[in-house]
C-alpha cells in the first residue's frame, strides 16, 4: 500500500537568521529600558528629597515665624549656623560660627575659629531669625545696628526615613554616628529684610509715622534651601538643587528670653549678638512709636 503525506501536516521552524533577528529587536528594546532607567530612578529621588523639603520648609517657617520655643529637639538635627557680619559702613567681615550638640567637627577639617555649642533650641531659633538688615536702636552692642547680616545654617532632615533619626538612647546604647553621616543633609539661608527698609534718617517726614510701623512690624521672610550636600567640609560643597519659600510676617523683632538661662538679655556665646524672636499678631504699634503719631 502507498502511503500519502499531508503537506499541511508539515510544521516549519524559525531559521538563524529570524533568531538573530528576534534577538537583535530585544537587544534594542532593552538598551533603551536600560537607558531610561536611571533617569526614572534620578527623578523618583529628586521627588523624595523636594518632598522632605517641603515638609522641612514648612516647619522652619512656622517656627521663625510665630517665635516658637517649643522645638525641643531642634537641637537633634542641626549641624552648625554660620553667620557672616559686614557693616555698612566699612567692609571688614566677622564671622560668628556654631554648632548642634550632635555635630563632630572631624580631624583634621580646617574649621572657622571659635566654634561655639548650641544647647538650646531657642539659641537656635535666635540665630535663624536675624534680620538681615536692620536699623534698630535696641542695644548699644547689638550687631544688626545698620549692618548686614548674612545667616546660613545646615541641618539633617526632620521628615524622611527613620532609620536616619536620633532616636533616644535605650539601655544606655550609644547614638550611632553612622545615622548621622548618611541622613539627608541641606543648606539654609535666611533672610529676614523689613519691608520697608531705610534709614532713621531718610525717612519722609510727611508720612513718618506710617514708615516707622512699616520698618518695625512687617517683615519679608525668605528661606532658600540647597541640596544635596557633600563631604565634610565647613560650609560644605553643595549640588544645583536649590528651592525658596517666602512669606511676609506682621510682627516686630524682639529679645529672646531663655528661663533656662536665668537671664533676659541673652546673647550668642562668643559674640555680641542678640538673640531675637519674631512676636507675630502686632495689633498696635510699640510704645516707642506713639511719639511719631500724627496730632489729630
Amino acid at each position: 500500500m502507498k502511503l500519502i503525506r499531508n503537506r499541511g501536516s508539515r510544521r516549519s521552524a524559525f531559521t538563524m537568521v529570524e533568531l538573530a533577528l528576534c534577538i537583535a529587536v530585544v537587544a534594542i528594546a532593552m538598551v533603551a529600558i536600560i537607558g531610561v532607567l536611571p533617569a526614572g530612578l534620578g527623578v523618583q529621588k529628586l521627588n523624595r528629597e523636594e518632598t522632605i523639603i517641603d515638609e522641612d520648609a514648612t516647619l522652619l517657617m512656622e517656627a521663625i515665624r510665630s517665635g516658637a520655643t517649643g522645638f525641643d529637639d531642634l537641637t537633634n538635627y542641626l549641624d552648625y549656623v554660620i553667620i557672616t557680619n559686614q557693616p555698612l559702613n566699612s567692609g571688614a567681615l566677622s564671622t560668628y560660627t556654631y554648632k548642634g550638640p550632635l555635630f563632630k567637627l572631624l580631624s583634621g577639617t580646617p574649621t572657622p575659629d571659635p566654634w561655639t555649642e548650641l544647647a538650646f533650641p531657642q539659641q537656635i531659633l535666635g540665630l535663624l531669625s536675624l534680620p538681615q538688615v536692620d536699623y534698630s536702636k535696641q542695644g548699644t552692642n547689638e550687631v544688626g545696628q545698620t549692618n548686614l547680616n548674612f545667616v546660613m545654617a545646615q541641618f539633617r532632615a526632620f521628615s524622611g526615613a527613620l532609620d536616619e533619626k536620633v532616636l533616644p538612647q535605650v539601655r544606655g546604647d550609644t547614638i550611632p554616628e553612622l545615622k548621622l553621616d548618611q541622613a539627608f543633609r541641606y543648606r539654609l539661608n535666611v533672610e529676614i529684610v523689613p519691608v520697608f527698609s531705610h534709614p532713621t534718617n531718610q525717612l519722609d517726614a510727611a508720612n513718618l509715622f506710617q514708615q516707622r510701623v512699616l520698618a518695625n512690624t512687617l517683615y519679608d521672610v525668605r528661606l532658600t534651601f540647597q541640596w544635596p550636600v557633600f563631604g565634610n567640609k565647613i560650609p560644605a560643597d553643595v549640588g544645583g538643587n536649590f528651592k525658596s519659600y517666602r512669606t511676609q510676617v506682621s510682627g516686630r523683632m524682639s529679645r529672646l528670653q531663655i528661663p533656662l538661662l536665668g537671664t533676659n538679655d541673652v546673647f550668642a556665646p562668643n559674640s555680641n549678638i542678640y538673640l531675637r524672636r519674631l512676636v507675630p499678631d502686632l495689633t498696635t504699634p510699640p510704645a516707642a512709636l506713639s511719639a511719631y503719631k500724627p496730632k489729630s
